[in-house]
């Protein structure tokens, strides 16, 4: 096999990879696992309307790490070893901060006008957004991937 053989067959190699990562389709089982766990994050609000203790700290630690774990298993099950690149965790550390801030501002902000379950109420709200915009994050997580 000479040099040009050779460059020709690693292109070749290139764009088969390209264009698996870009067939890769997560499963059903990991948009509904995220909304789930950002329904069960919210509705631990109203489990201690307080906010005192550690349960707060516990419920978004355990939402992380489940969340990271979830991204994982899609990936794992999708056959696709994806390469991250910073872009690609900043999406990922985003995305988990953008949920935390929409139950805590939603629960507050149901909480002032006075509507029972205020937490468990934004996080249905979440839920369906996440549901909602799945492809588009798919698209998303897609574009910050290295080519």
């Amino acid at each position: 096999m000479d040099p040009q053989e050779a460059q020709l067959a690693l292109r070749d190699i290139d764009a088969h990879g390209r264009q698996a990562v870009r067939r890769a389709r997560p499963p059903w089982w990991h948009t509904a696992g995220e909304a789930g766990l950002a329904f069960a994050l919210a509705a631990s609000g109203d489990l201690n309307p307080g906010g005192h203790g550690i349960g707060p700290v516990i419920a978004m630690a355990a939402f992380i790490s489940l969340r990271v774990a979830l991204d994982e298993a899609a990936e794992r099950y999708m056959g696709v070893r994806l390469r991250r690149t910073a872009r690609t965790t900043a999406l990922n550390i985003a995305s988990i901060v953008l949920t935390i801030t929409v139950v805590l501002a939603g629960a507050w902000g149901f909480g002032k006008l006075g509507v029972p379950l205020p937490a468990t109420l934004t996080g249905a709200c979440l839920a369906a957004l996440v549901i909602v915009l799945a492809k588009l994050r798919h698209r998303a997580h897609q574009a910050s991937l290295r080519r």
